[in-house]
């Protein structure tokens, strides 16, 4: 069974934080910006994203909105989303239109898939792997 798990983009801050407890309820989030620290703040301050529960080739862990770099299919970049159940990596027209998508566990397999960014930060990564 896969593990379950988030991080949390801070929209202001513009870092990644761990979770350390959420209140959904209340609207509250629990960040902890060092070890052995804690940081409440509001849920809306915050971007959630989930654990794939796939790691890339080099082992990193790969979270939706990761962005994605594969050898040997084309297109090359992905952005990782949930598509009919399963995580995939997608690409989209101008318009928002899904163009392409593989799923997740095969984009590791057989295309040696790496964790290039997100869509929250290093957006020149995805200039330089095009």
């Amino acid at each position: 069974m896969r593990e379950i798990k988030f991080r949390a983009w801070h929209r202001d801050k513009k870092m990644w934080f761990p979770i350390i407890a959420i209140g959904l309820m209340d609207g509250w989030i629990d960040l902890m910006p060092a070890p052995d620290s804690s940081w409440v703040t509001d849920l809306a301050d915050v971007e959630l994203v989930q654990f794939t529960g796939f790691r890339d080739c080099d082992g990193k862990e790969i979270y939706g909105g990761d962005w994605i770099h594969t050898h040997g299919c084309s297109p090359t970049v992905w952005i990782v989303e949930m598509f009919r159940g399963t995580w995939c990596g997608i690409t989209r027209f101008g318009d928002g239109v899904i163009n392409a998508h593989i799923e997740l566990i095969n984009a590791i397999e057989r295309h040696e898939a790496k964790v290039i960014g997100n869509i929250y930060a290093k957006h020149e990564l995805l200039e330089d792997a095009k």
